[in-house]
C-alpha cells in the first residue's frame, strides 16, 4: 500500500536521491523559464547545436515557454517553445527526453508542423503562406540513444533520396542530442561549445 512517505532506492546514491538533475523538469524548466531569464542562454545552446552541424545561428530569443508533455501514459517529458529571431525568422522547439519512447521523429514532425503553419491564414494564396513560413528548429535532449549508429548529434532533414543528396527545403531540421553517446566519450576537455553544454548537463 502507498501511504505517500518517500522511499529511498538503495541503488542510489543519498546525493542522487537529494539533488535534483539539470534535465529534471522542475531544474531544466526554472533555468528557461522564460526569455528575461534565460535568453541569452537558450540563444547560447542554440547557436551551439546550430554551430556543430554547419548552420547558420539565431541571432536573438524572443520567448522561451515550457510545456509539459504526456508523450504515453508510461511517460512524461516536457519542452521548451522558443521564438528565434534570424534573417528568416525562425521558432525553435527544445525538447527534454530521459527516456526514448516510440515516435520520437514522428512527433517532431507533428510539433513542427504546428509550428510551420501557425501564420497561415484561411483563403491565403500559397506562395504568401510559404513566404511567410518560418524555418522550424526541433532540439531533442535524450538521455538514452534513439538510434544505434551514428554520433551524439543525430541531424534529421528532407532530403532528395537520389543522388546529388541534397536538402529538399532548409524550413526544418530536427536535432537530436543522445547523451549516452556522449559520455561514453569520455571528453575530459571539451572544445566546442556543444561541448562545453553537454558537459556541464552530465557532470552537474
Amino acid at each position: 500500500m502507498d501511504d505517500g512517505t518517500l522511499r529511498f532506492d538503495p541503488e542510489d546514491t543519498l546525493e542522487e536521491w537529494i539533488t535534483p538533475t539539470p534535465l529534471s523538469d522542475p531544474v531544466f524548466t526554472a533555468i528557461f523559464q522564460n526569455a528575461e531569464v534565460s535568453g541569452l542562454a537558450m540563444r547560447s545552446f542554440l547557436n551551439a547545436v546550430l554551430g556543430d552541424s554547419g548552420d547558420a545561428p539565431v541571432s536573438e530569443v524572443i520567448s522561451v515557454t515550457p510545456q509539459s508533455v504526456h508523450s504515453e501514459t508510461s511517460s512524461r517529458g516536457f519542452r521548451i517553445d522558443v521564438e528565434a529571431k534570424s534573417i528568416n525568422g525562425e521558432i525553435a522547439m527544445v525538447e527534454v527526453q530521459l527516456k526514448p519512447f516510440s515516435a520520437t521523429i514522428e512527433r517532431g514532425l507533428l510539433y513542427s508542423e504546428q509550428a510551420l503553419a501557425s501564420g497561415a491564414k484561411r483563403g491565403e494564396k500559397l506562395e504568401d503562406v510559404t513566404s511567410a513560413m518560418p524555418k522550424v528548429i526541433v532540439v531533442t535532449i535524450l538521455d538514452k540513444a534513439l538510434r544505434k549508429t551514428g554520433g551524439f548529434h543525430q541531424v534529421v532533414e528532407l532530403l532528395y533520396r537520389e543522388p546529388p543528396y541534397e536538402r529538399a527545403t532548409d524550413k526544418l531540421a530536427m536535432h537530436n542530442l543522445e547523451l549516452d553517446k556522449y559520455r561514453k566519450m569520455g571528453i575530459d576537455k571539451p572544445n566546442s561549445p556543444l561541448q562545453c553544454w553537454l558537459t556541464a548537463i552530465c557532470r552537474s
